[in-house]
């Protein structure tokens, strides 16, 4: 389908009072951008640095073998969805080990 239109979405979030007074509130004005907000891209980067995390900690002995399956599904499920992690993100997990 095709990407939603400003119009439209600024219609649709009429409908929907309770996300758009929590998005409002999220709003930072001064950086132009959601304080929370994680995009698709975003909350993938985290789950594969989380999932690196806890693969060290396998390797030091901890039974984290559930989380790290639960995890895995999760990965997947965002790849066959097309979504692709955040290079950035990606990056500052690989070398912010601690």
């Amino acid at each position: 389908s095709p990407p939603m239109v400003m119009a439209t979405w600024l219609e649709m979030i009429g409908h929907l009072p309770d996300l758009k007074a929590k998005l409002e509130k999220d709003y930072d004005k001064d950086r132009v951008r959601f304080k929370t907000f994680r995009s698709c891209g975003q909350q993938m980067s985290k789950l594969l640095g989380n999932l690196d995390r806890l693969r060290l900690r396998q390797k030091m002995g901890e039974d984290v073998g559930d989380e790290i399956r639960t995890r895995k599904a999760t990965v997947k499920k965002f790849r066959k969805n097309g979504i692709l992690p955040s290079a950035g993100l990606c990056v500052f997990n690989q070398i912010d080990i601690n």
